[in-house]
């Protein structure tokens, strides 16, 4: 009597849906219980509540098996099996990934044991899912090609388009553009323009193969469609994944004010929905963030913490990502033995999951570490394979930067000609994908080769070039005081001493900053020495 009084006042009321649950519950009015667990589930995800959600869930699944103990009921079948579905999901996003996998392999078991062809597909779509998202690319394919003739044979034109859009997103992890477009294309092409639900997940996938081939513009324009999307559907796991990506491509482009405010919404949206995945990318893209203004502890800092979580998470890609974020920071620190370990392990760690633009960024900031502490030989093996790694990968991006790398190796080396080579194509790959700080970096080096040359005069033209380009810049592979410090010795070179006296005030200016921002006195004082051992030879030369 009670209950029913309840849902004839408030049946629309998604908090009364709990205790309608419990009530029908207790009176053994399965199908009613069942209806109101569904909604009381429901309205939990809604508000991020995912443990309650799960707990609903899992009574649900009890209650299924007392209406159906046989498992001979098709529409209890499918309810089991969306259930399972749901509540891997809650169990995912609480980073509870033994118990995902439990009901993973719950739900497959009951796929095999009823026969049941939608649930052998929702079993492949879901495998393809999780396996992805935990770094197990080639067997995703395998998965997601298994349900995709499974969806063909039962014209399933939703469930096709979704695993098209899962081997894209393997192809794309594996750094293999074209089978990647390929795949998200075809999905793209079959599926209304109406149909902004599935569009929305395969423009998203799609945007981050552009951003592998440096198309950061198309890139953008995905991102900002998928999330306009996203808020349509109220989808706040969705927006905060794309709000961080529109974050990371304003990074990649020189934009760090408007990255800066899309992180830290995204980021505090990501937590504010329990969202630890997400949480644990939005602290990438803040230490990524926080690595481009040069911020280098603050950086290390949200590198540390994002590993954590990524720890949680078995998410390999991710622990990468942070330990090659940690690596960078520790050498513009000027700590180089730990920079050193953090990337050396970065690079253990990715290839065997074959991330291989992960690896690229591991070997390019290997090979910085180690032309810092005077391992040339090691620094140009690790640099020549990141470059070939990049142009196999059609990676523009990582290209542009390993290319600038490779050739302050080569300059080191002696190598000059080698050294304008590989700078000059850096430079013209980094116009050409608009990306400043790979620009900056190739005219960089294309000065002090030149002046290495004994040819101050085409120096100048590079540094100049290169001190223009600072303020649209960041400080992220290479700091900005370097080109000021570049462009002084050119200056000196030239018998122009007041203006590199002014650009050696520039330079310390730059250091005093970075340093203010190190609270430990003992990690600012290890940083000063590091970056004052070049300076110093300036100071004489301007003297002098």
């Amino acid at each position: 009597m009670i209950g029913e009084t309840m849902e004839s006042l408030h049946a629309d009321q998604p908090a009364i849906a709990g205790a309608l649950a419990h009530h029908f519950d207790t009176a053994g009015e399965v199908e009613k219980a069942l209806h109101y667990h569904g909604l009381a589930a429901q309205g939990a995800a809604s508000l991020f509540a995912w443990r309650e959600a799960e707990v609903h869930q899992s009574r649900m699944l009890q209650l299924l098996e007392q209406l159906d103990p046989d498992r001979r009921r098709p529409d209890c079948l499918r309810r089991r099996g969306q259930m399972l579905t749901d509540r891997a999901k809650s169990r995912f996003l609480q980073a509870h990934l033994v118990e995902r996998d439990a009901d993973l392999t719950a739900l497959g078991l009951l796929a095999k044991a009823s026969g049941d062809d939608y649930l052998h597909l929702q079993t492949w779509i879901q495998r393809a899912r999780y396996l992805n998202l935990d770094a197990q690319y080639e067997k995703a394919i395998a998965a997601a090609e298994e349900g995709l003739a499974l969806a063909n044979h039962l014209k399933d034109m939703a469930a096709r388009c979704y695993l098209l859009t899962q081997i894209g997103f393997a192809h794309y992890f594996l750094g293999q553009p074209q089978p990647a477009l390929t795949a998200l294309e075809s999905a793209l092409a079959m599926t209304p323009e109406g149909d902004r639900e599935t569009r929305r997940h395969i423009t998203h996938t799609l945007g981050y193969v552009h951003f592998h081939l440096g198309n950061y513009a198309r890139f953008l324009a995905y991102q900002q469609e998928s999330y306009a999307s996203h808020k349509a559907f109220s989808h706040y796991n969705g927006m905060a994944w794309a709000g961080l990506d529109i974050a990371a491509t304003y990074l990649k482009m020189g934009h760090l004010a408007e990255a800066g405010q899309y992180v830290t919404e995204h980021l505090n949206m990501a937590r504010r929905i329990g969202a630890r995945s997400a949480e644990a990318y939005g602290l990438i893209q803040s230490g990524s963030w926080e690595l481009c203004q040069g911020n280098y502890v603050a950086a290390v800092d949200c590198f540390q913490r994002s590993l954590s979580i990524q720890e949680e998470l078995r998410t390999e890609h991710g622990r990468v990502a942070a330990e090659v974020g940690t690596g960078l920071a520790l050498y513009h620190l000027g700590d180089l033995a730990e920079a050193q370990r953090w990337l050396k392990q970065a690079v253990e760690r990715v290839r065997p999951i074959r991330h291989r633009r992960r690896l690229m960024e591991a070997l390019i900031g290997l090979g910085l570490t180690e032309i810092a502490a005077g391992q040339l030989a090691a620094a140009h093996g690790a640099l020549t394979e990141a470059v070939a790694l990049a142009r196999d990968i059609e990676s523009r991006g990582n290209l542009a930067a390993g290319l600038a790398a490779l050739a302050r190796a080569e300059r080191h080396l002696g190598d000059l000609a080698l050294t304008l080579a590989h700078a000059a194509e850096a430079v013209q790959i980094a116009r050409e994908i608009a990306v400043p700080v790979c620009e900056m970096w190739g005219e960089l080096e294309m000065g002090l080769a030149g002046l290495a040359q004994g040819n101050p005069e085409a120096a100048l033209e590079h540094t100049q070039r290169a001190v223009g380009l600072v303020s649209r810049s960041d400080e992220s592979w290479v700091g900005t005081e370097e080109v000021h410090q570049a462009h002084a010795r050119v200056l000196r070179a030239l018998g122009r001493v007041e203006a590199a006296g002014e650009q050696v005030r520039r330079v310390e200016a730059i250091i005093a900053s970075k340093a203010g921002r190190i609270p430990d006195p003992q990690q600012r004082q290890r940083y000063l020495e590091a970056v004052s051992r070049d300076l110093k030879g300036v100071r004489l030369l301007i003297v002098f």
